[in-house]
Order: structure tokens, then C-alpha cells, then sequence
């Protein structure tokens, strides 16, 4: 998301909360191309973040001395729902004498984050600027305070991580840089106590891994259970197809089978007509025959008794 420009500056390793919001890498510094941009996508997806997970943002302050003070907050992950991440920073009075509303200006802060960004990218940088809170520093690994990020941070800048910037946001939105809510607020600092409720980068690098393989887990169950209803509707449409066929062909046949029905039908109602038919003209011709001898035997019977009148 951050771009880096090749334009070296220097820079100040004493930073407030309001110079962190507006510029991590320093007054006038132009390491980070476009900020507006960065800020405003920073701020977008906090304020999602703050809306759908607000029960899980939780914080406690604690009084070092007079005007000294350190607030642990803890950030919800993005990504996991059941992670989330301790964010630090102790407020340091420029001036012990000066009496202000708010420590945005008038505090220089120091940071810690067990988010695996900071650990990695940043943690090296502000251990060496003195920007780390030294009383954490058992909470990260030794090499990613030692060991320079050549690959995260090659020009050793700080920049606008996630879990710190979501921290600052949440400080000015509850108004924890007033005064007078950390006056009223502040608890007296045990350090056992505080030091037990910080997780390591290790413990936070752990629970990313096992959230991340569960993730994929159920997105290779989501994706198994989806090809499966796939095949399970590909399956169907060939059954409902080979159903259909099926349906079309014995449809088919039954009509080819009440056709030939009708037909044999038809045929033998013909050859039964054509029968009938012949046995009419066979027995009208017998009905001729018969009446012919009938007449031929009359007319004979009729000559033998005309014969046999004339001889007497």
C-alpha cells in the first residue's frame, strides 16, 4: 500500500500521537507518496471494523508517574474473528512543568504491537530510534530487534502500520489523549500484572497460522461441498435427460403401439367387410343358382305333365 520515493530525509526519532496520525515518517518527510490516500483507506477500514466488532476493541490505562502514562488497547484482527492484538504506547510529557487539555501534541509516544506486520517490519526501527517501549522488549523476538528487515523496511522508515494506526484512530475517537479521561481513568501500574496480559509475537504468530489453516480448511470444504453439488445437479440433469428419453420412447412406442392397434384395428374390420362381402356375393349367387333350378327343375316337371296329357 505505501509507496517509498527515493528522496532520503532525516528525521527526529521523537514523534507525538497527532505527527504519528498525519505523517509516521516525519515532519516534511516525503517517504510515504500520497498519505491522503493511505490515511483515508486506514480510516475507512477501521471504522468497518469499529462498527462490526466494537464489544472486541477494549482498553486500560495506566499511570507511570505524574504525566506519564501508557495505554494498552486491544485491535481486533481483519481477517479472524477470535484474533486480535496488543497495542501499546506510553506517552512521555515533553515538558513537565507545561499543563495541557490533551498529550496529542504535548506527549511524545512510544510503540509496541505484536502484530505480526509491526514485528516484522517496524519493531528493528523503533528499537534503534528509541521508539520501542523497553519493558516489552521480552515480548518480541530478539532477531526482529536486532536483525534489520532488508526486505519488510530496506530504508529503515517508520510508516503507517495497521494495528498502531487503528490504535491512534480508537484513541481520538474515545477521547483517551484528553487529560482529564486519563486522570480520571488511570490505573496505578503493576507491571506483573501488565506484563501477563501481553501476548508474545510468537503466541499472536501462532494463532494466525492456526486461523489462517482453519480458513483454508473451510474454504477447501466450501469449494469440495460445492463441486459435489455440481456433480450432484450435473447428475440429475443426465437423470432427468435420460429420464425424459426414456419417458419420450416408451411415449413413443405407446403411441407407435396404439397406431398399429388402430391399424390392425382398421385391417380387420376390412378383411371382415371384404368377407362379409364375398360371403353376400356367394350366397346371392347360390340364391341365383338355386332359383335357376328351381325354374329349370319347374319348367321340366311343367313339359313331363304336358307330355303326359297328350298321350292319354
Amino acid at each position: 500500500m505505501a509507496i517509498t520515493v527515493t528522496k532520503k530525509v532525516e528525521k527526529s526519532t521523537d514523534i507525538t500521537l497527532a505527527q504519528f496520525l498525519k505523517n509516521p515518517s516525519g515532519i516534511g518527510s516525503s517517504v510515504f507518496f500520497r498519505r491522503d490516500i493511505i490515511i483515508e483507506n486506514l480510516k475507512k477500514r477501521y471504522n468497518i471494523l469499529y462498527r462490526d466488532s466494537k464489544s472486541k476493541f477494549k482498553h486500560i490505562i495506566y499511570r507511570i508517574s505524574k504525566k506519564k502514562f501508557l495505554i494498552h488497547i486491544t485491535i481486533p484482527s481483519e481477517k479472524f474473528e477470535k484474533l486480535t492484538y496488543d497495542v501499546v504506547y506510553l506517552f512521555t510529557p515533553k515538558d513537565l512543568a507545561e499543563t495541557t487539555r490533551s498529550i496529542l501534541l504535548s506527549h511524545n509516544v512510544n510503540f509496541f504491537s505484536n502484530s505480526p506486520a509491526f514485528v516484522f517490519t517496524y519493531a528493528y526501527y523503533l528499537n534503534k530510534e528509541k521508539m520501542f517501549i523497553d519493558i516489552l522488549k521480552t515480548k518480541i523476538n530478539k532477531l526482529a530487534l536486532t536483525q534489520s528487515p532488508r526486505i519488510r523496511n530496506p530504508k529503515l522508515t517508520f510508516g503507517f502500520e495497521k494495528s498502531l494506526y487503528f490504535g491512534a484512530l480508537y484513541i481520538f475517537e474515545n477521547e483517551l489523549h484528553l487529560t482529564s479521561k486519563l486522570e480520571k481513568d488511570a490505573e496505578e501500574f503493576d507491571i506483573k500484572y501488565f506484563l501477563e496480559s501481553i501476548d508474545t509475537d510468537e503466541d499472536k504468530l501462532y494463532l494466525y497460522k492456526k486461523y489462517k489453516q482453519q480458513e483454508a480448511a473451510k474454504e477447501r470444504a466450501a469449494k469440495k461441498l460445492a463441486i459435489e453439488k455440481k456433480k450432484n445437479t450435473v447428475q440429475k440433469t443426465r437423470t432427468g435427460k435420460r429420464l425424459n428419453e426414456s419417458k419420450k420412447i416408451q411415449e413413443t412406442k405407446e403411441k407407435k403401439s396404439v397406431f398399429i392397434n388402430t391399424r390392425s384395428r382398421k385391417t380387420r374390420a376390412r378383411k371382415e367387410a371384404i368377407a362379409k362381402e364375398k360371403a353376400a356375393i356367394l350366397n346371392r349367387k347360390v340364391d341365383r343358382r338355386v332359383k335357376k333350378i328351381s325354374k329349370i327343375r319347374a319348367k321340366r316337371k311343367l313339359g313331363i305333365k304336358k307330355r303326359y296329357v297328350k298321350k292319354k
